[in-house]
């Protein structure tokens, strides 16, 4: 009689688990939260009069050189 209680005990929390339990974000590898992403996209060039590193997009491209602001862009390396 235990067994079969057991048993069926058993049976109900694998279909618990199997159909209803949602795991967590963190237990879910292969999905990354968005913003992550994004970050991870973006690439950044040091400035080379300051030695801060900017995204390409803010920088400012002198020659062949970046700067991070027109104050560096003006003391130069």
């Amino acid at each position: 009689m235990i067994l079969k209680a057991l048993i069926i005990a058993a049976v109900i929390g694998f279909i618990y688990l199997k159909f209803f339990h949602k795991p967590s974000a963190q237990q879910m590898p292969g999905k990354k939260k968005k913003k992550e992403s994004v970050v991870l996209d973006e690439e950044t060039v040091e400035c080379c009069s300051c030695s801060t590193f900017v995204s390409v997009d803010e920088a400012i491209l002198s020659g062949s050189k970046y700067f991070c602001s027109q104050e560096c862009l003006e003391k130069s390396c």
